[in-house]
């Protein structure tokens, strides 16, 4: 941002900083939002990861339980 735009009366922009005094928040608000996307993905993902695991347990299990039974119906 120019000096002008944030109503200072200063000839030489190069003396002020340019950013606005709320940028750095702003930046680290949307830094914040981003870490806790990013955690809910993870989340999110480690949740499917574990109902895919429950879903092959529980599949083994009843394969390992037709096997058995056919053993012992011999």
């Amino acid at each position: 941002m120019r000096a002008k735009d944030l109503g200072l009366d200063i000839t030489d922009e190069e003396q002020i900083d340019e950013e606005h005094p709320l940028q750095k928040e702003l930046e680290r608000r949307a830094a914040l939002k981003g870490r806790i996307d990013r955690m809910k993905l993870d989340a999110m993902a480690r949740g499917i990861e574990k109902g895919a695991r429950d879903e092959a347990k529980k599949k083994v299990k009843q394969m390992a339980d037709k096997k058995l039974k056919r053993l012992l119906d011999r």
